[in-house]
């Protein structure tokens, strides 16, 4: 009898550990399908949503939902038609947001700049191969002898040799700070070389602009590109001046982008870091429609976008905050934006 309760004793204590082993599996699966769910899932569902051509309100709204952007403003129509603007979500103060909200524009600032340095350029002031040393003679004393070798071209398309986006803790009038400090070190690589999106660029372009006679940049701009497309724009930041500095509202920023960029500056094409984006000379070019996009990741932080088709059916979009990829977003809200716009009949109502 001892030995029959023996080992039941040492059956039931078998069959004891087994039964806990077998909880403390499940617990740990369980635990680990939890969080592998719960990492996974954001993921597919943001790739389920890009794939089944959202409208561009419904991309609007996903951005938001998806990153924590309280509001944007959103402005769509054709190019010489009165926009519809759309507000969505809350001010960062809490209010409501409104359609006439002014947003600073991030780098929506280099088409701006390009299309003033394509007017000079029209002009005969200079050509797209000229020297920035030529144009810009402080140039020259840069640490690295290579900046000779760095064209207006290769400013409008980001191949000037800068891997850095630029030093935003300066002070200045104007962006002649960044592209001082810049002058101290040593190209990334070769200008022409590669294709390195970067603000310094477009900080020479600025500069560029203010040496022409009788004018500085912010004049030359708003004469010569903001105000024949009635576009009440204003220099916000004058140190990001013409990569970063312009802010305005949706309405004014659709008044910019809605009329046709130069033919020269779609006619060259260069594929940028990231492989769905083509850049011209100042814009994106996305399925031969073309845009930009930008971001403020400082105190001021937005998310910027904004896309012409060929139909001239345009849309901007700016956000009050950015989101984790703001790259990779970009090129998928402006992607899907194309197809909305494309998916309609020319001349029927916009969204």
């Amino acid at each position: 009898m001892a030995e029959l309760l023996d080992h039941r004793a040492t059956a039931t204590g078998v069959s004891g550990r087994g039964l806990w082993l077998r909880r403390l599996t499940a617990t740990v699966l369980g635990f680990a399908l939890a969080v592998f769910y719960s990492a996974l899932w954001p993921r597919i569902a943001d790739a389920y949503f890009w794939s089944k051509s959202p409208t561009i309100h419904d991309v609007v709204k996903h951005v938001m939902e998806r990153n924590g952007i309280a509001g944007s403003v959103v402005a769509i129509g054709y190019e010489g038609e009165i926009p519809q603007i759309s507000a969505f979500g809350w001010k960062t103060d809490g209010r409501e947001m409104l359609p006439n909200e002014t947003f600073s524009l991030a780098s929506l600032s280099k088409p701006i700049t390009a299309a003033a340095v394509m007017r000079l350029i029209d002009q005969g002031a200079f050509s797209l191969d000229d020297r920035l040393v030529d144009l810009v003679p402080i140039a020259r004393t840069a640490r690295d002898q290579r900046y000779a070798d760095i064209t207006v071209r290769h400013l409008l398309q980001h191949s000037g040799g800068w891997m850095s986006p630029a030093n935003f803790g300066l002070t200045g009038d104007d962006c002649s700070p960044v592209a001082l400090e810049e002058m101290s070190y040593s190209l990334g690589f070769a200008p022409g070389e590669r294709y390195v999106y970067s603000n310094i660029g477009y900080c020479w372009l600025e500069l560029i602009i203010s040496t022409r006679p009788g004018s500085d940049y912010e004049t030359y701009v708003r004469k010569a590109v903001l105000d024949p497309a009635g576009a009440e724009l204003k220099l916000e930041n004058r140190l990001f001046g013409g990569f970063g500095g312009w802010a305005g509202t949706a309405a004014d920023c659709f008044r910019f982008f809605s009329r046709p960029p130069m033919t020269a500056q779609v006619a060259s094409r260069a594929l940028l870091e990231d492989p769905t984006v083509y850049y011209g000379l100042g814009v994106a070019i996305i399925d031969e429609a073309t845009g930009h996009w930008g971001s403020f990741l400082g105190a001021k932080r937005v998310f910027t976008l904004a896309l012409r088709a060929p139909s001239g059916a345009t849309v901007v979009a700016l956000f009050n905050d950015y989101p984790r990829d703001a790259r990779a977003t970009a090129a998928k809200a402006l992607m899907a934006f194309r197809r909305d716009i494309e998916a309609r009949r020319p001349g029927t109502p916009l969204p």
